[in-house]
């Protein structure tokens, strides 16, 4: 419920919280905002606050106190002050986490310009086609929101036109007085201004103006920012030397364009992230600077626990060997590009080798030519220690729990 009643005070939106006795919980600053009220007690009902509230929203908050979710695109409410107000609503109920109703919750969107609009744009359609139906010889009319035409009797009747004829742009112009169409062109404009629509779906942000302002005049307003994040994109690079490697490999095996690879997110908490993804765009030069190719992975992210500027790494299966031989890291002893492991032989007798290696999984180095199935190496004490050297050799702790091998990793 704390969770819940934080996201309502911060949201960008008129939104209200309230218990099962219509008592405000919790209320966001548009809410405030759109129904012009300065502050809210918390604790107050919401019909001492709204006693204009009509009979038939008291039945909505009924129903959704009962379970139901509802919404409206477009409503009236008739203030107290004589103002009228035009908003779209949602009402749905609230939950505590052992599943018991604990109120309902409001979101609302005050529209009244965007009616205010609508209204003078159907006014001035009116007028205009009350004045050319008035004339005996008949006029024609243009609607400029869908292009259609409209034509009297008498207009057809007159020219000698079939009925519902449809004329050019031209004979607009000609015919049709100017005052009147540069009326209904003013608020066919005048309504576009008061919807803005985001150029895709995702998360916005807090908003950047107050209602009210004056924007777009001359220059560019930062409204808000929306973030795709199903699915979310996360960008890492690997090196050249590894995407050498991959390509190489992927060639020899020959694979084909297309062929997608399930990739891992492991998040900054350690946790796995439960939806696997896939390579979306890989950028077609390496960074000279950083000497990475970037690429981007696309997860999907249905419960949007994801967001932009979180940091993870990606994990994927580069290579599969089978029955590879690994030994730990510290105990490679690397020399001017040759790796060696000290071997116990026959009498214990201690005899440095030339090892070829492979890749490195977490704390472990898989030993590819140099050393056979069954050989012991020294793990510690390589300083003190010399070719033909005898020893008492111990077996060396276990690894700790939490380090044992994994899928090698892509791109950090």
């Amino acid at each position: 419920m704390e969770m819940l009643r934080r996201f309502i005070e911060d949201a960008p939106i008129g939104a209200a919280m309230f218990d099962r006795d219509m008592r405000y919980i919790a209320y966001s600053a548009r809410w405030l905002l759109d129904h012009r009220i300065d502050a809210i007690p918390l604790g107050e009902s919401h019909y001492v606050v709204f006693p204009e509230i009509p009979d038939r929203w008291r039945e909505v908050h009924r129903r959704a106190l009962a379970g139901e979710v509802l919404r409206e695109a477009e409503d009236r409410f008739d203030r107290a002050d004589g103002s009228i107000v035009w908003l779209r609503w949602e009402v749905r109920p609230w939950r505590y986490a052992e599943a018991a109703l604990g109120g309902i919750i409001i979101f609302t969107e005050d529209i009244t310009p965007q009616k205010n609009a609508e209204e003078a744009l159907q006014e001035a359609e009116s007028r205009q086609r009350l004045a050319q139906s008035a004339g005996r010889i008949g006029i024609w009319d243009w609607d400029v929101r869908k292009g259609h035409t409209w034509l009297n009797e008498e207009w057809c009747e007159l020219y000698g036109l079939p009925k519902g004829a449809v004329l050019t742009y031209d004979d607009f112009l000609a015919r049709v007085h100017p005052a009147d169409r540069a009326a209904v062109d003013k608020a066919t404009l005048d309504l576009g201004y008061t919807t803005i629509r985001a150029p895709l779906n995702g998360l916005v942000g807090t908003t950047q103006v107050k209602a009210g302002n004056l924007v777009g005049r001359g220059e560019s307003t930062l409204l808000t920012t929306v973030s795709q994040i199903d699915p979310i994109l996360f960008r890492a690079g690997i090196s050249e030397a590894d995407y050498l490697r991959f390509a190489k490999r992927f060639v020899e095996a020959g694979g084909r364009e297309g062929e997608k690879v399930p990739i891992d997110l492991l998040l900054a908490d350690g946790t796995l992230h439960p939806y696997k993804g896939q390579v979306d765009a890989i950028e077609r030069a390496v960074d000279p600077t950083t000497g990475t190719l970037a690429i981007q992975v696309a997860f999907p992210n249905p419960q949007l626990v994801v967001r932009p500027g979180q940091y993870g790494r990606a994990r994927f299966v580069s290579e599969v060997k089978r029955g590879a031989l690994l030994v730990p890291q510290r105990a490679v002893t690397e020399l001017q590009n040759l790796y060696s492991l000290a071997v116990v032989g026959e009498g214990n007798t201690v005899k440095f080798r030339n090892v070829k290696v492979g890749p490195r999984v977490e704390n472990l180095w898989v030993i590819e030519e140099g050393l056979q199935l069954g050989e012991t190496v020294v793990v510690e004490g390589l300083q003190r220690l010399r070719d033909g050297i005898v020893v008492s050799p111990k077996a060396a702790a276990a690894m700790p729990e939490g380090s044992a091998p994994q899928p090698p990793t892509g791109t950090r």
